[in-house]
């Protein structure tokens, strides 16, 4: 069972310093009840460069335009990916290897402190994503138990640079639509690119 703690500062908007407090499409109140949705972060180096929170029935809504061939290269990139970090963990674990206790506790330090697909530090990231889930005015946290994606988590630029390879030319101009129509294009992610792309979604 997934725990939950307040809003860690972390994910607060940088420009309102406040949680976000509604969907960047719909425009959905955030925290009334049952809402479940997931905050989104761009940073490089130590500044965010892009930021949204978006409800789950619109991210839903998103990812039925995406390409079928996104679809499904993007589903096996992220189950090779889970599979390759099982496995390493089994073999660093040898004959100790036990998937974690449901009771051990996980923090948003443990979600955010590697990447969770290749697990380089996050200290050694200039450019990464950064993503939790939300439900209300609390974040879900859910290390994933090395066989899904965990809450929070981040990617780091070498795995969103693979991800990239994988985005069909449809779905590519899907989310450049989507973030023309809601967003002035902050100067940082074009000065300092690679554009992020659309696979929390």
């Amino acid at each position: 069972m997934s725990d939950r703690d307040p809003i860690p500062r972390t994910f607060y908007s940088e420009y309102t310093e406040l949680p976000f407090a509604r969907c960047i499409d719909c425009d959905c109140p955030l925290f009334e009840e049952e809402t479940l949705y997931t905050v989104l972060k761009h940073v490089v180096g130590k500044e965010t460069v892009f930021e949204m929170a978006i409800c789950m029935t619109c991210a839903a809504k998103m990812r039925q335009q995406y390409s079928e061939e996104t679809s499904q290269n993007l589903q096996a990139y992220i189950e090779q990916k889970l599979r390759e970090k099982l496995l390493k963990e089994i073999e660093d674990s040898g004959d100790d290897f036990e998937l974690e206790e449901e009771d051990e506790t996980f923090t948003v330090e443990d979600g955010l402190a590697s990447c969770s697909f290749c697990e380089k530090p996050r200290s050694d990231c200039h450019r990464y994503e950064m993503v939790g889930l939300f439900l209300e005015n609390e974040i879900i946290l859910e290390s994933g138990n090395g066989m899904s994606f965990s809450s929070p988590m981040i990617l780091c630029q070498e795995c969103n640079s693979e991800v990239s390879k994988l985005i069909s030319k449809k779905t590519r101009d899907s989310w450049d639509r989507f973030v023309e129509e809601h967003f002035d294009g902050p100067p940082g992610i074009e000065v300092d690119g690679p554009k992020m792309e659309p696979i929390f979604f």
